[in-house]
């Protein structure tokens, strides 16, 4: 399942996120290997945002987006072994919002009974927009809050204290409620005017 694919609902938001892990990947240093496909990343994702920001002129499509997934999900794996548990945790921690999203809107539709694999409009980002956000508003306080949460991560990664990890995945949890506090008030401001 490419969680990637179904948060590449809106202009920017995919891009970005890969930008901003791909780049954490790249600063942690995971041996050569891992630090230049982080790096590449990073650069590939950057500028690819010039002309996927809003109004986006290209799209990251199922290809764009499932390659985008699996290499952000591979990257962590070429840490050397002693550390590959911790570059997991680094990029889980960078790409936390996405995740939660993602992994909450599937958990629902499931138990609804509904068929997950179908697409929809029922994620935060998406329903956050259809309130009246822009594409550009909605991805790029993401990006703020999956940046706020990769510098934490990385702090990790150097000091080798688990706690600033901890910390990242908290503040993660913390900025996901806040979103779905900021969507909830627009969705109910857009029922009202």
């Amino acid at each position: 399942m490419n969680f990637v694919n179904f948060m590449d609902g809106i202009d920017g938001l995919a891009g970005l996120q890969g930008a901003i892990t791909g780049m954490a990947l790249a600063l942690a240093g995971l041996e050569p290997s891992g630090t230049l496909l982080g790096a590449a990343l990073a650069g590939a994702c950057a500028g690819f945002l010039f002309f996927n920001w809003a109004p986006a002129s290209i799209f990251l499509g199922d290809v764009g987006s499932g390659l985008l997934g699996y290499t952000l999900a591979t990257i962590p794996l070429l840490a050397p072994p002693a550390s590959r548990n911790q570059a997991v945790v680094l990029a889980g921690t960078s790409l936390w919002l996405i995740l939660a999203d993602a992994s909450i809107c599937l958990v629902r539709r499931v138990a609804r009974g509904e068929r997950f694999y179908e697409a929809h409009r029922e994620h935060l980002y998406q329903r956050w927009v259809a309130a009246g956000a822009s594409h550009a508003q909605a991805a790029g306080w993401i990006g703020l809050g999956s940046a706020a949460t990769t510098v934490l991560a990385l702090i990790g990664w150097r000091t080798r204290e688990p706690i600033w990890a901890g910390a990242g995945l908290a503040l993660g949890a913390v900025l996901f409620g806040l979103e779905w506090r900021v969507v909830r008030r627009a969705e109910r401001r857009a029922s009202i005017g």
